[in-house]
């Protein structure tokens, strides 16, 4: 009566007598008298196994984790008149004989060994229960780690040489390590909720996961690789079975707005677990007043980085995972091995058997930007350069600074990692129109102070930094307006820093917003869409990923407005003339040099996604899917928007990437002799009127087909088109473990494309362990592109820039052009002279003139 007083003033006196309905013992001594009047031993299944293994009814003090009369303090049977005993009543001759891990428990008898396999004689040793032996494995063997575990039922747990209750009435319970004790707090429903999740809202992914031959899971992880952390405010508390210190809890979703999808479901859904295993964490620490440092990660929601990044980002203590994820199995070894004396100590076991994942990060280039960089520009011109502008649009912070004199290059980020802050402008200058530009100029012409310009930031060629420092003008934040939309030219005049979605979102809603008949597009998509501008591409012949069909920026430009230290000018937007050299053609690419861009008028087309068509071919090698593209391009019948060709490397990562890697399609494919490691894929989708397009798609497939290759349908192109903007984000949470990936690519004709692929990828391959993945995506009738993706681990950025350049000098030796689409900058710059030759570089030279040297950078 005593112990029901107590439980009901605690809350729990329900919880409490749930738990002893489930005993099983207590049921059959209810239900059925006569059977227990006649059970000779109560067994563990642990305990059973072992009676059959050796004849002797005995067990591990580490198994004994259920419904049983155990004290788990003394680690031993309770005695009467404990509550154990009372809720769990079970005759002491009932109990099997209890020893600590790492105990002799008996050999292998003849039966046992005719009936297994196992040799007769052989030792039984005492282990421990899942949990125990996982938390083992784990290499969890002081209070300052933790144990966590993505199961069905999450928990976090430590191991202790101390009996203590992370919860009230939760036992620590023995570990496999003889003589301590695994402290937990527990998620009920735990990673089981991702099986929720799929019931619930996964029926497509499901599917689409069966299709492919691939886990589901794998589908989720892009959920979470494509959200945003806190899920867009949404958060759940994961309470779909009540704690027993929550023993009423509920489950709850909160923070729902129009802006949620079922991917911010899914991110909120992991992420409430890992808060509520931080929550554990901290009542742990609570009990133990040690700070836990350390925490590995074991079960099979483990397997997925994303989940694991999430909840260590919550942590945020280093997190580690074993190179099996079966440690439970390796904890049992541990035990084994120790009573075995193979090991005389526990640390000297851990050590040697349990070996992790090294994760190191590097330094994440989060330290502070100190403001100790004292602009160069004298204090009266700064003055004269605020008059023009307005104090609310002029920064001389060393952080502001900073941010708009950096592109997007790897040896920026990882000159800014190193926390070294060099080649800065000195001001930067927000201007509100081309009145701003031109009076800002001529100030510059005037005391001679260089200028740059930025729009988007997304430069890979180091055209924003300012090695001289001077002004850098913003174009982003006010000249990014719509100018004038002609829909009878179909032709639209933007200022320069209008941000690709602004203006693909603008065309594709004319009728609403500039009161068109029908809807367009821009047709150009390169894969800083979401952080480039209009100007941007214009000034570095950007190149689009449609640019098969719609053109590169240099096709689209019809007219462009520059305003120079000498004066300003703008071109005409005449389809054509014979008036000379075209000054119009001259200013397209000239990054900065010869003035400054504010405003440009460019050709748009219909849109009609509805008559888009995708394809996928693959073929045996590259030279056929090479010699296929070629056919397409020279056919005469129009062009794919997208077209890729991908060399054996890449295929082999994109078979992987798209799920496709082992499933039925992989091995029909083995079938048909388009092996790993030489099998390319092509791959792309046809824009334009309806019977255009499908004529296109028609002799795409008419030629695909003459050159081996076999149809995938088009399912391997919509998910790349899904990722393509997407994929990028990988390059930071690579770069924190000192893995580097970057790119350069080349434009080159179609009689040296394989020198060009085969002398550069050699380069590449020769550094160790490298990962050199090939494709070609701009296409035209003379030739296409060669975009190499290189994917290392380097000791520093000097090991880099090394292996950069000598990439360059590869691509530049063997005919290859030093830039398709990224612009020259000051990376390409030392290449210039040899790559054009000196009298072109003097034409270049020439038309800059002296003033204008001095203040464009």
């Amino acid at each position: 009566m005593t112990d029901k007083i107590i439980l009901k003033m605690v809350n729990l006196d329900a919880f409490v007598l749930g738990i002893q309905a489930e005993g099983k013992g207590s049921w059959i001594r209810q239900n059925q008298p006569e059977l227990w009047e006649k059970t000779h031993k109560y067994l563990q299944v642990s305990g059973f196994l072992n009676f059959r293994l050796t004849g002797n009814f005995s067990d591990s003090v580490a198994s004994q984790i259920g419904h049983l009369p155990f004290d788990y303090k003394k680690q031993r049977w309770a005695a009467k008149h404990q509550l154990a005993a009372r809720m769990f009543p079970v005759e002491m001759e009932k109990l099997p004989r209890i020893v600590m891990p790492g105990e002799f428990l008996g050999t292998v008898t003849s039966r046992a060994a005719r009936a297994t396999g196992l040799k007769q004689g052989l030792p039984v040793i005492a282990c421990g229960s899942d949990k125990g032996c996982e938390t083992l494995g784990a290499g969890v063997i002081h209070q300052n780690m933790a144990s966590l575990s993505f199961g069905t039922t999450a928990t976090i747990q430590t191991t202790s040489d101390r009996y203590f209750e992370a919860i009230r009435f939760m036992p620590a319970y023995p570990s496999s390590a003889p003589g301590l004790f695994n402290a937990e707090v527990e998620i009920f429903r735990g990673f089981w909720m991702i099986t929720w999740f799929k019931n619930q809202f996964a029926h497509k992914e499901v599917e689409a996961a069966k299709q492919a031959g691939i886990p589901v899971e794998e589908i989720l992880n892009r959920f979470l690789a494509l959200t945003e952390p806190g899920a867009m405010g949404l958060v759940v508390q994961p309470y779909w079975g009540p704690g027993l210190d929550h023993p009423k809890a509920k489950g709850a979703m909160i923070g729902f707005g129009d802006v949620h999808k079922k991917a911010h479901i899914y991110r909120a859904v992991i992420e409430g677990l890992g808060f509520a295993l931080c929550e554990g964490r901290e009542k742990i620490e609570k009990k133990t007043k040690v700070k836990i440092e350390k925490a590995t990660v074991s079960g099979g929601a483990s397997q997925s980085d994303e989940i694991c990044k999430i909840t260590a980002d919550i942590f945020n203590i280093p997190m580690v995972k074993g190179r099996t994820h079966e440690t439970s199995g390796l904890g049992a070894a541990i035990v084994v091995a120790m009573g075995l004396g193979i090991y005389s100590t526990l640390d000297e076991a851990v050590k040697n058997m349990v070996k992790v994942k090294q994760k190191e990060k590097q330094k994440p280039g989060e330290e502070r930007v100190e403001d100790t960089r004292i602009p160069q520009i004298p204090e009266g011109d700064i003055r004269l350069f605020e008059q023009i502008v307005g104090p609310e649009n002029m920064d001389l912070h060393t952080y502001e600074r900073l941010k708009y004199s950096r592109g997007k290059s790897m040896e920026e980020i990882l000159t800014l990692r190193e926390n070294r802050v060099d080649k800065l402008c000195d001001l930067v200058l927000h201007p509100k129109d081309k009145a701003d530009v031109k009076k800002i100029l001529a100030l510059c012409h005037e005391k001679k102070i260089p200028v740059h310009v930025y729009s988007g930031g997304s430069s890979v060629t180091f055209g924003l930094t300012c090695p001289r420092g001077g002004v850098t003008l913003v174009m982003s934040t006010h000249m990014n307006k719509l100018l004038h939309f002609n829909e009878k030219n179909q032709t639209i005049a933007v200022e320069p820093g209008m941000m690709g979605p602004v203006y693909e979102e603008l065309l594709h809603h004319a009728p609403e917003r500039l009161g068109a008949k029908k809807r367009y597009t821009g047709g150009h998509f390169p894969q800083s869409f979401e952080f480039s501008s209009v100007g941007g591409w214009v000034v570095t012949l950007g190149s689009g990923q449609a640019s098969s069909y719609y053109g590169d920026a240099y096709d689209l430009v019809i007219s462009q407005e520059y305003v120079t230290p000498t004066g300003s000018f703008k071109t005409h937007d005449y389809p054509g003339t014979a008036t000379g050299p075209k000054l119009n053609d001259i200013m397209k690419g000239s990054e900065g040099c010869f003035g400054v861009l504010v405003a440009v008028t460019m050709k748009v087309f219909q849109y009609h996604p509805e008559n888009s068509r995708a394809f996928t071919f693959m073929f045996p090698d590259f030279e056929k899917a090479a010699r296929a593209a070629r056919q397409i391009c020279q056919g005469e019948f129009g062009m794919p928007s997208i077209l890729r060709i991908s060399d054996a490397e890449e295929t082999d990562i994109a078979m992987k990437m798209y799920g496709l890697e082992g499933g039925f399609l992989d091995r029909f494919m083995g079938f048909k002799n388009l092996n790993p490691g030489q099998r390319c894929l092509l791959m792309g989708k046809t824009d334009g009127q309806r019977n255009f397009a499908k004529n296109v798609a028609v002799q795409v497939k008419k030629i695909c087909k003459a050159n081996q290759g076999l149809s995938l349908t088009g399912y391997p192109m919509k998910k790349w088109y899904k990722g393509r903007f997407s994929d990028p984000y990988m390059r930071d949470s690579l770069n924190d473990f000192g893995v580097l990936i970057d790119t350069l690519e080349s434009s080159v004709t179609w009689e040296n494309i394989h020198q060009l692929h085969h002398q550069v990828r050699a380069y590449i391959k020769s550094f160790p362990h490298t990962i050199c993945m090939t494709h070609a995506s701009h296409f035209y009738s003379q030739g296409t592109n060669l975009y190499f993706i290189f994917i290392a681990k380097m000791k520093n950025l000097a090991e880099f820039r090394e292996f950069q350049q000598g990439i360059i000098h590869r691509i530049e030796a063997n005919k290859g052009s030093l830039s398709h689409h990224h612009g020259v900058g000051r990376m390409m710059a030392p290449w210039m002279e040899k790559h054009l030759g000196k009298e072109q570089m003097d034409v270049l030279r020439a038309l800059k003139t002296q003033s204008a040297r001095v203040t464009m950078a």
